[in-house]
């Protein structure tokens, strides 16, 4: 078994992140305590070589180091803050009797009925407006405040066979006195009320990451995808070879099409390599195809592990399984971006890193799932390959992996970057 050192690093990680403004964020502080130098999206910037940087854009994050000629390309890994669950609706309570109700909405496509009856909490940021100055503040209740009550079985005695959530009638009662979320949110934050503005609040289950287990391998938590991957390529790029150019970007919105400033379906790579471009006096279109031609990008999003209680909904030869190392995913319609090339160089990886490595295709009957790659070559002409950490339960409330796993994905991360 690996040092697992940074896995506990990983849990102390999950254990401030609900939300992908707060994960961004703990990732540009732990980026910055190691040196990275912050950058402002809206001022000019000052590169220089052998310096590393980092951007925090909404709720995504870039990390980059410059050492080599940009000719050369970079090493870049892609992956994403976001996870499927519940927004919460402007800053209104549905207030009725003495039951006061969060209003919210489905994010992304959660498994609806695994976050009922879990104690739950508020995490996300507000902007706030004193002296004529808007500004940002992260915010994240550690408290409970919040859950989803199911309905007794003996008012709902079918509930067994199988029962349709309908999102808007099923909302989680807020156990608080309070009849304002602002008058909530400024006891936290120690404001006035008429300085919050607005916010991007977002429920999440507050019991956090639990290591299982005989020997404590495997690891339960919220928000596994795509945290894991986002956490495993920020270690790795902390010890990235200062010889080279090397990314990470976990772009935000992926669980709901990526279609914003900052998803995948946006310029915000393209523009932040041209702009490391033109800090060399690099502007010209050959400079920047040179640079897209030498990159490589692996797009690390969580994958599906083998489930023993559900067999046929997987290919039946391949079939990865938790605890035995990253998987590549493959598809014949590109919903993943693998090709034999770029497969052949990740195996090369993970043989040079000393990690197993496994396969992954849809049974034939499944359409499956996609991920930010597809969208991120539909606008740059970089190489990429689509690999994962096997889990159960994606999408759910609480997921599951090996620790193992993410380790195993760390130290190729870290080998990339070498």
């Amino acid at each position: 078994m690996m040092n697992r050192e940074k896995l506990k690093s990983f849990i102390r990680f999950l254990k401030q992140c609900g939300s992908s403004f707060t994960a961004a964020e703990h990732m540009k502080k732990e980026l910055v305590q190691k040196d990275f130098v912050e950058l402002d999206y809206r001022k000019s910037w000052n590169l220089q070589r052998g310096k590393a940087y980092v951007l925090r854009y909404e709720g995504a994050l870039v990390a980059f180091r410059l050492g080599a000629d940009l000719s050369k390309g970079f090493s870049i890994i892609g992956s994403h803050t976001d996870s499927p669950g519940f927004q919460v609706k402007g800053m209104e309570l549905l207030v009725k009797d003495e039951d006061v109700r969060l209003n919210t909405e489905v994010y992304g496509g959660p498994i609806l009925n695994t976050w009922f009856d879990r104690p739950l909490s508020l995490s996300g940021r507000v902007f706030l407006c004193k002296q004529s100055q808007i500004r940002e503040q992260i915010v994240h209740f550690e408290e409970p405040l919040a859950l989803f009550p199911n309905l007794a079985i003996h008012m709902n005695r079918e509930v067994n066979k199988g029962y349709e959530i309908n999102p808007q009638k099923e909302l989680p009662l807020l156990l608080t006195e309070d009849r304002s979320l602002r008058t909530l949110l400024a006891r936290k934050l120690q404001v006035e009320e008429q300085h919050i503005l607005d916010g991007d609040l977002f429920l999440y289950d507050i019991q956090g990451p639990v290591l299982m287990g005989e020997k404590e391998e495997y690891l339960q938590s919220p928000r596994l995808d795509n945290l894991a991957m986002a956490y495993a390529s920020m270690l790795a790029i902390l010890t990235a070879s200062i010889e080279k150019n090397s990314m990470i970007i976990a772009w935000d919105h992926e669980e709901i099409g990526s279609s914003t400033q900052s998803g995948a379906d946006s310029v915000l790579l393209k523009e932040i390599l041209e702009r490391i471009l033109s800090s060399e006096e690099l502007n010209s279109r050959e400079a920047f195809a040179l640079l897209c031609s030498n990159s490589f990008l692996i797009s690390a999003d969580m994958a599906h592990g083998h489930h023993p209680n559900h067999e046929e909904v997987g290919d039946p030869l391949y079939r990865p399984k938790m605890g035995q190392g990253p998987v590549i995913k493959h598809s014949a319609r590109k919903s993943y971006t693998t090709t034999a090339g770029s497969s052949a160089f990740f195996k090369t990886l993970c043989d040079e890193a000393k990690v197993p490595c496994q396969v992954f295709y849809n049974a034939s009957n499944r359409r499956g799932g996609g991920t930010i790659s597809p969208i991120t070559a539909s606008h740059l002409m970089i190489p990429s390959v689509d690999v994962g950490a096997p889990m159960l339960a994606m999408h759910s409330c609480r997921e599951l992996m090996h620790g193992d796993d993410f380790l195993s994905m760390e130290k190729v991360f870290e080998t990339f970057f070498q």
